[in-house]
């Protein structure tokens, strides 16, 4: 039997763009029920639309496509046309309606004609970055997805395609030569509350650690909401490799035991986070005549809650914590430095401080391979106020 030859089909990525713009052209338009209204069940002719309301033709030829009509919206879309002959719009719409009826040749030259008049039509940019995937044209594919997120920076469906195309290896590399040109939508693509998906911060991720040695490399408040995204999402492994390779890939330690690296409302999740409690404040202040900072704490010795918090990942196996301190036992008594596996514990160590150095033996278990230490407030009979300092923590 002869075998008769198939058509190629499309790729994953270009899947997913068709998809994109499938949804987006079916979303309603302002001018679509002005437009049904005029036109109950007739189609709408060129005379029947003033030039500023050409965009009600083309809204309602729009909805004859999802409604799975692309010959009456062929019709509206060159009546819509037949008022003015340049709009990317209108010959957007056209263009899928010969798709749809099996006119591929005609519908590219109607494409590229309606992209060629400007590059805010956001279908438009969407069905060519789908083209030129599929034609392995990848650099200019990401131009198109570029020229879409410049003109809706915020959308969040724009976003998640952008986390898709993160993960084809021959997308990638174009799509971090223009996030490396720092645009004006990169800052809303890695804030994205969208984040919080598992996929999406693996995705944002990756790409921040491609932008590491570019002329503009993550900033830290990309990397403090991809960070803690992705630790979320249970990637706390290579979310610290992310963090190393953002800081120069510097041989840092599993911790700061210097408290180097604070920050009192936006650290991520490998600095140190300083909160203030009813009752107390917390704040690191630089030491004279040594390396790295002390941590202050001023409380009345009623606070209770996290005053610190760092996240670690330790290595199965016994260890041991040690951390000075100075300052009157009747504040050191309401202090205590409590490591815990995460997400939801149990706490595997407590230390609570003696005006000395103070050690602290532990283990962690093969199944808890991360973990975080917290400073805790806990308020015990006899505390009082006073002035606290922990410095030169160590866990071997």
């Amino acid at each position: 039997m002869k075998k008769t030859h198939k058509e190629r089909p499309a790729s994953r990525k270009a899947k997913i763009i068709g998809c994109a713009v499938g949804l987006l052209l079916a979303w309603p338009t302002l001018q679509l029920s002005l437009a049904l209204a005029h036109s109950a069940d007739e189609d709408l002719a060129a005379a029947d639309f003033a030039e500023d309301s050409q965009s009600a033709a083309t809204a309602a030829a729009q909805q004859r496509l999802a409604d799975g009509d692309p010959a009456g919206a062929e019709t509206l879309a060159r009546n819509a046309l037949a008022v003015s002959p340049i709009s990317d719009a209108s010959l957007r719409v056209l263009a899928l309606a010969e798709q749809q009826q099996g006119n591929w040749q005609h519908s590219n030259a109607l494409m590229n004609q309606a992209a060629a008049l400007g590059w805010r039509d956001l279908p438009t940019q969407l069905w060519l970055a789908a083209a030129y995937v599929q034609a392995k044209d990848y650099e200019n594919a990401a131009n198109r997805l570029d020229a879409a997120l410049r003109v809706n920076p915020d959308l969040p469906q724009l976003h998640a395609l952008i986390d898709s195309s993160a993960a084809d290896p021959q997308l990638r590399p174009y799509l971090l030569r223009r996030l490396a040109l720092n645009p004006a939508w990169r800052q809303s693509y890695f804030a994205d509350p969208t984040l919080a998906s598992p996929d999406a911060a693996r995705a944002r991720g990756s790409l921040l650690a491609g932008l590491s040695g570019t002329a503009n490399p993550p900033s830290h408040d990309e990397l403090v909401q991809v960070l803690s995204a992705m630790v979320s999402a249970g990637a706390a492994g290579e979310a610290r490799n992310l963090w190393i390779a953002a800081n120069h890939g510097a041989n840092q330690p599993l911790y700061d035991g210097r408290f180097e690296r604070t920050a009192q409302s936006y650290a991520s999740p490998f600095e140190w986070s300083l909160r203030s409690v009813p009752g107390a404040e917390t704040s690191a202040e630089k030491r004279d005549n040594a390396p790295g900072d002390a941590l202050l704490v001023r409380t009345d010795g009623t606070a209770s809650g996290t005053l610190a918090r760092q996240w670690l990942r330790l290595t199965p196996g016994e260890h041991q914590l040690t951390v000075s301190s100075a300052g009157p036992a009747s504040s050191l008594r309401s202090l205590a430095w409590t490591i815990r596996c995460m997400p939801h514990g149990p706490t595997i160590t407590t230390l609570q401080g003696s005006g000395k150095r103070d050690t602290a033996a532990f283990a962690t278990a093969p199944d808890c391979t991360d973990q975080v230490i917290e400073l805790q407030a806990r308020p015990q009979a006899g505390s009082s106020n006073g002035e606290v300092r922990f410095f030169d923590m160590v866990i071997n």
